[in-house]
């Protein structure tokens, strides 16, 4: 009597195979949120992630082949990696067609009391991205969003007290969009333009329909979308 459209299930790339695959879909799942951390094989070897890179492609060949959105979870700050490194890599989220995904959680690293991490982080082995280098990283992927992502989140939500190295900015997406504006950037991210965050326009101003064509790993997706002619206000997508 009752259908569920829109589940959302979080999973490991290497987790989706065509049998997982047709199990998504008997339980009406619509969104797939991929743990993909990085796109690089050696920090996701030194990180004991357990996949690799082909495994995130594989993944996302599959779920967008069959018409499910995929939101990416990338963590900033891991060992092996720099704050210049973080960066190219979250580019290569989007001018690769191989990934491409429709939206993003952007995690970045922070060392746990219990984790493995800590004692590297305690020996001087890993030292987390953290202050102004970390706000300055995100700053440089948000102005990399193209029209059609969403940034689902900034943070992960660890209390404060639960965190023993790396970022402890609670409001960073806050902070984040105040710098921006600060120096005349914008991201172009679906939260960032929505009409119920952005100032009233003109009604004067007539909405247009803009259409957004790209390869991916499967073909051509067009995001169609309801926006003002300077597409700063997304009225509907």
């Amino acid at each position: 009597d009752y259908r569920v459209i829109g589940l959302t299930i979080e999973t490991r790339p290497d987790w989706i195979t065509p049998k997982e695959i047709v199990r998504l879909r008997e339980l009406g799942c619509t969104r797939v949120e991929l743990g993909v951390q990085a796109l690089d094989d050696e920090i996701l070897a030194l990180t004991q992630r357990g996949h690799d890179v082909a495994a995130t492609v594989r993944a996302t060949t599959l779920l967008k082949t069959v018409g499910f959105k995929t939101d990416y979870h990338f963590l900033p700050g891991q060992p092996g990696s720099t704050a210049e490194k973080d960066v190219q890599m979250f580019s290569q989220l989007f001018d690769d067609a191989r990934f491409r995904p429709d939206m993003v959680k952007i995690y970045p690293c922070v060392v746990i009391p219990s984790a493995e991490l800590a004692e590297w982080h305690k020996q001087g082995k890993f030292t987390p991205l953290e202050g102004d280098a970390l706000i300055e990283a995100m700053i440089q992927m948000k102005t990399r969003i193209p029209y059609y992502c969403r940034i689902s989140r900034l943070i992960r939500d660890f209390p404060s007290t639960e965190i023993s190295g790396g970022n402890l900015v609670t409001n960073l997406r806050d902070v984040i969009k105040e710098r921006m504006k600060e120096r005349g950037l914008v991201c172009r991210c679906l939260p960032c333009r929505e009409a119920g965050h952005r100032p009233a326009l003109d009604p004067k101003i007539e909405p247009q329909l803009f259409v957004d064509r790209y390869e991916n790993v499967g073909g051509t997706e067009c995001f169609l979308s309801i926006e003002d002619p300077a597409r700063t206000t997304v009225f509907a997508f």
